[in-house]
């Protein structure tokens, strides 16, 4: 894991990304492609047939969501009383609401 940091993987912004894995890394059963991002500017590296159709979908609608992606927190347990309870962390919370937030306004939008 260490190597992989440090020949820059999974860092970089925008147009240098460079992305944690590649299609040379992983051996793949169905199409492996590599096709520049018309939002991004780079290029994804794509392991399956449903990958890529996925992507071009999403590289062609209208929604961007702003920002570096927050990875989905694992839920958290509290305790209120005698009752366990489950919970989403705060980050993945506020970026869920701003993804939310981001959607709404390009369905309102004309």
């Amino acid at each position: 894991m260490y190597s992989v940091i440090k020949y820059g993987r999974s860092q970089g912004h925008g147009t240098e990304y460079c992305p944690w894995l590649t299609i040379r890394d992983v051996p793949s059963q169905d199409l492996s492609t590599r096709v520049a991002g018309w939002k991004t500017g780079r290029v994804h590296h794509f392991l399956s047939q449903g990958e890529l159709d996925y992507f071009y979908v999403l590289d062609w609608s209208d929604i961007t969501i702003p920002g570096r992606p927050v990875p989905k927190g694992r839920p958290r347990i509290g305790y209120r009383g005698r009752s366990v309870i489950l919970y989403t962390p705060p980050e993945t919370e506020n970026y869920e609401k701003g993804v939310a937030r981001c959607g709404q306004a390009a369905c309102q939008s004309p």
